[in-house]
């Protein structure tokens, strides 16, 4: 078996080095190669070696799952962080990494910052509690209930008139309405409306008016069916006197209906004329 140092060749010519020290073709002196280290230790160096390959991968493979997972809860990155990167990338003058997209692959959107006061969009916006459209409502509900209650008298008095007991229980209905609207609007609340005291002392006006003359109608109505519908209802005194508080209701109602307008207007309800309430 040939001796692991036989197979050394000469470092001039190429020639295969024998145990003599000098080459036997040149006679160079021949340099003695290192022996080869142990099999332990190359093993060693091998499995260190291995180890921190595998570290440093797991250390990377760490941190980048770190960071891509704060991305996608966060959806941006901090503005101190951003503006740090930016600051770097500008005094390298590298360009600028791309913004992780946002959840779902969604991309954000531009925000707008609202003014004081609005919403974002919109330049104006409503009252806070929107008070004084409830009170112009408050207000229109009441109109309406008067507005029935006058187009019914005009058929109850002509029914009373022809002696038809109906007649004079619509009266009665009526001028419990009268009273149940004239309640009504001294319980008002206007603090919000433009002139709303105006606007509700006019319309208390007209309806105590109008009540005063729907009793009136009906103390008439009910003496004249006691009477057996006898006599000259023109001369009647209650019924004289139905119409006189009627006129003074005519009046109180054209001075509501010109303050009432405006506000009918603003808030889209009904304008209500004087011979409607």
């Amino acid at each position: 078996m040939q001796d692991s140092v036989s197979n050394r060749s000469c470092g001039r010519c190429g020639a295969v080095l024998g145990p003599p020290a000098t080459c036997p073709r040149c006679g160079v002196p021949s340099a003695q190669a290192p022996p080869p280290p142990p099999a332990d230790l190359v093993r060693h160096r091998r499995q260190r070696r291995r180890l921190l390959s595998r570290l440093l991968l797991g250390g990377a493979l760490v941190a980048v799952a770190g960071l891509v997972s704060w991305w996608i809860l966060s959806g941006s990155a901090p503005s101190s962080v951003a503006g740090e990167a930016q600051a770097r990338e500008a005094g390298t003058g590298q360009q600028p990494l791309p913004r992780p997209p946002s959840p779902a692959g969604q991309t954000a959107e531009p925000t707008t910052e609202a003014e004081p006061g609005t919403e974002a969009g919109h330049t104006e916006q409503e009252p806070a509690d929107g008070q004084d459209a409830r009170q112009a409502e408050a207000i229109e509900s009441l109109l309406s209930g008067s507005h029935a209650s006058r187009s019914n008298l005009g058929d109850a008095i002509a029914a009373a008139s022809s002696c038809e007991r109906a007649g004079v229980r619509r009266i009665a209905e009526i001028t419990a309405g009268r009273r149940d609207q004239l309640a009504q609007a001294k319980r008002l609340e206007v603090g919000s409306l433009p002139d709303g005291e105006a606007v509700k002392s006019a319309l208390v006006e007209a309806l105590d008016a109008s009540h005063r003359a729907d009793a009136a109608f009906h103390a008439w109505a009910r003496r004249y069916q006691a009477g057996g519908c006898a006599g000259k209802v023109s001369r009647d005194r209650d019924y004289r006197r139905g119409l006189a508080h009627s006129e003074s209701a005519q009046t109180a109602k054209e001075r509501f209906a010109d303050a009432w307008r405006p506000l009918a207007r603003t808030y889209d309800l009904t304008a209500w004329a004087a011979d409607e309430i």
